[in-house]
Parts: C-alpha cells; sequence; structure tokens
C-alpha cells in the first residue's frame, strides 16, 4: 500500500504545515506531494521550505515561488504593498533555501500522478474552477490522477464527467479506466471559509483506490498576529485573500 499526502499552497504558513504534517504522521503518510506556492504572504518562508525539505517533500513551482525572483516582472500588474511582501519573502530566504525554489520544476510527471499548481494547459496562473477548464487539463497528463493548486478549493473532476465538485463524504473513490484531476486546497490560505489547513491523501491500495479529503486545525492566532506586524494582512491575510473569481 502506497499512502501519500497531497498538499497545495502552504503560503509559507508554518504552523499549518506542522498541523498537516501531524496529521500525516497519524495517518501513516509514506511521502509528500506539494502543488507549489511554498511561499508568499505567510511569515515563515524560510522554515516552510526548511520543512518540506526535512521530510523530502516533491514539489512544484507556483507563481508566488516563482514572483519573489522576478520583482520587476510583477511591478506593473502589483501595488507597492505587495512588492514589499515578495522582497521581504526573498530576503528572508538563505541561499540554500532561494536555490531549492529556484530549482523547482513547473510539473512532475509519474506513472500514477502528474502535478503542476495551476492547470496542466498553463501550469503557473490558469485556474481549474470548472469542468471546461478541466477538461483542457486531461488532453495534457497521461497519469490517472492530475494535483493541481492555485485556487485554494478543495476540489475534484472526472474526465467521464461524473464528478464535478468535492465529494460530499470527502472520499473520492478511484474508478479503473477513469482520470481524475484533484485539488487538495490550500494549508495556509483555504478560500472556503474554513480556516483550517486543507490537505488531501492519496490511498494507492491494491482495493480500492481513493483520495480522501481532510482538514487540520491550529490555533491561528499566531499567525494573525504576525501578519498585522508586518503589515501584510491587508495584502494577503487568511481572511482577506481575493477569491478567484476575484481575480479572473
Amino acid at each position: 500500500m502506497t499512502r501519500i499526502g497531497a498538499i497545495a499552497d502552504v503560503h509559507a504558513n508554518l504552523p499549518a504545515l506542522d498541523a498537516v504534517l501531524d496529521a500525516f504522521h497519524h495517518e501513516n503518510v509514506e511521502r509528500i506531494i506539494c502543488c507549489g506556492d511554498l511561499v508568499g504572504c505567510g511569515p515563515w518562508p524560510e522554515e516552510v521550505v526548511q520543512r518540506l525539505c526535512d521530510v523530502d517533500a516533491t514539489c512544484v513551482r507556483g507563481n508566488h515561488d516563482e514572483a519573489i525572483f522576478h520583482l520587476a516582472r510583477y511591478a506593473a500588474s502589483e501595488d507597492a504593498a505587495v512588492r514589499r511582501m515578495l522582497s521581504w519573502t526573498l530576503d528572508r530566504l538563505t541561499d540554500e533555501r532561494r536555490e531549492f525554489l529556484k530549482g523547482l520544476p513547473d510539473r512532475h510527471d509519474e506513472e500514477a500522478f502528474a502535478l503542476v499548481h495551476g492547470s496542466f494547459r498553463a501550469p503557473m496562473w490558469e485556474y481549474i474552477l470548472d469542468p471546461d477548464c478541466a477538461r483542457a487539463s486531461f488532453e495534457r497528463f497521461s497519469a490517472p490522477l492530475g494535483l493541481v493548486g492555485h485556487s485554494h478549493l478543495q476540489s475534484a473532476y472526472a474526465d467521464d464527467g461524473s464528478i464535478a465538485a468535492r465529494p460530499a463524504d470527502g472520499v473520492l473513490r478511484l474508478d479503473p479506466g477513469v482520470r481524475y484531476v484533484v485539488n487538495p486546497g490550500s494549508v495556509g490560505m483555504p478560500r472556503d471559509g474554513d480556516r483550517r489547513a486543507a490537505y488531501a491523501i492519496i490511498d494507492l491500495d491494491a482495493g480500492r483506490p481513493a483520495v480522501r479529503f481532510g482538514r487540520a486545525a491550529y490555533d491561528t492566532r499566531e499567525i494573525d498576529a504576525r501578519m498585522r506586524e508586518l503589515g501584510f494582512n491587508g495584502i494577503c491575510s487568511l481572511a482577506m485573500v481575493p477569491s478567484p473569481e476575484e481575480r479572473r
């Protein structure tokens, strides 16, 4: 049996990541994969990258992971406060962590699954928010399971049209011959009104493979205080991040 912990959009929120890693430990997760945006917005970029290195997580690059290295490129499209946050994040990273983030691929493919941050059509930027967009991604990977992030919303889509939402019971049972796109939700900045850190566990048991969506509770007071101290709460706080629809 292989049990894989899937995460996305940590956004330098260390207490949230630690809560998820603790849940993975209790669930006997054997491997961790991350669909990008390890850093950006949150107060602990160095510590989050270190933690994911410590657990040997397989990661791809997200738009925030890229943006911290290309501040000039974002000067015209983002306001001064966002640029300050990105610059602050870069300054807090050691050379070793910077090199790790720079070396992350846009995409990772294996026989059982493929990973990107946004979509398989536009790995860095496109949100998968509907069946039509998911359909375009199915054309661009061949594994049974495609993992994405970026929207900060737990969701699932099947290539046969049988599912286009998060299952009501939180369990997606994987049928043979059907392919799926799955978003485990955001660890550090959920956008569904539930502040608990989101994740998914992929159980590739020989019996009935499944993806189980989960949430990990943690004390949010520490990150709230730190975000206010840094002046980031008005930029991308847990409560104030614009929804994907607002950013379209």
